[in-house]
């Protein structure tokens, strides 16, 4: 298992520069590890995901993250990490989003705010 740290920056804040860094990194990893997971900040992770599928992944690139940041009591986080690392064993190759017991499969996984979670749509519907 190998640990890259990328950046320290909010999601909102990511520009397609950082994205295609993050593409750049997750796809160099694709072809050394048997799955790749990106921990992500909820509010651009579905156009990350979105920027990867449109590659070929020859391993599971599972994105997580947390709806309640992990320095706050009682956040999703850990769970939802430890949800991804179980998720890398089962998957096909391919990118998913991984939260709350569920992996849902890029394209068209987004988030939805008032559920606090993600969830699949069709491309360019909107929950």
């Amino acid at each position: 298992m190998v640990f890259q740290d990328l950046m320290h920056k909010d999601s909102l804040d990511l520009d397609d520069d950082d994205r295609a860094r993050i593409v750049k990194a997750v796809l160099a990893a694709a072809r050394k590890n048997h799955a790749v997971i990106v921990i992500h900040g909820t509010d651009t992770l579905a156009q990350t995901g979105e920027a990867l599928v449109a590659r070929a992944t020859p391993v599971p690139i599972v994105l997580t993250g947390a709806m309640v940041p992990f320095v706050v009591q009682g956040s999703d986080g850990p769970q939802n990490v430890t949800e991804a690392l179980f998720a890398c064993r089962l998957l096909a190759p391919g990118v998913y989003a991984v939260f709350h017991g569920r992996a849902l499969a890029f394209p068209g996984v987004v988030k939805d705010r008032d559920a606090l979670t993600f969830v699949r749509t069709t491309q360019g519907d909107r929950p």
